[in-house]
């Protein structure tokens, strides 16, 4: 039975769009750190396909067996301490230990991350969870992208620019890779039970 404009208008959802600001971002492995975001890519999501063909030379497309995330992208507001641009930094140093293999170790001791699958507790010490929260005008969360497993791979410093006559205040872009991500949404500031 075809679908009436009546009813496809009666399912639609509450004209009340999400705005794109009030982002935030929180990383397990800095939990002094609350970034506030000024832009954000929600990472694609591949799930690919598989090709079937049969002896008539007739192909079908159907689902693919894996789902492949791309990075994620997030531009950043730098605080006058620069704390949160040095955590990051501190991080990236860390994982890839570029002045001495002394600087993995410390790092790994430093953040150790206690979890029942650990058969590399160093290796799994690179990582942490990370959220990227939406607020509303309120700032109060309207949903939730935690990222699993993620890891910086790319950091820009500030632009300085002492010839614009406004003031646009410091930021950084960092990329981050993830292993999956989990979305879930609130409503008045309490979680839903509704994470895919």
């Amino acid at each position: 039975m075809a679908l009436q404009f009546g009813d496809m208008i009666a399912r639609q959802t509450e004209l009340s769009f999400a705005a794109p600001q009030h982002f935030f971002i929180t990383i397990e492995k800095l939990p002094d750190i609350v970034y506030t975001v000024q832009q954000a890519n929600v990472p694609v999501i591949s799930a690919g396909e598989a090709i079937l063909s049969n002896p008539f030379n007739q192909t079908r497309s159907v689902p693919g067996d894996t789902l492949d995330y791309s990075q994620l992208d997030v531009t950043f507001l730098i605080d006058k301490e620069m704390k949160g641009y040095r955590q990051i930094l501190k991080w990236m140093k860390g994982m890839i230990n570029p002045e001495s293999f002394d600087q993995f170790k410390e790092y790994a001791k430093e953040n150790v991350t206690e979890r029942p699958d650990a058969r590399e507790p160093g290796f799994l010490n690179t990582m942490s969870n990370m959220s990227l929260f939406a607020a509303d005008a309120d700032l109060k969360p309207l949903a939730e992208w935690k990222f699993i497993d993620a890891f910086p791979i790319s950091l820009d410093g500030p632009q300085y620019d002492s010839t614009n006559p406004q003031v646009d205040y410091l930021t950084a872009t960092s990329s981050f890779k993830f292993m999956y991500f989990e979305h879930a949404t609130y409503n008045n500031g309490a979680k839903n039970n509704d994470i895919i």
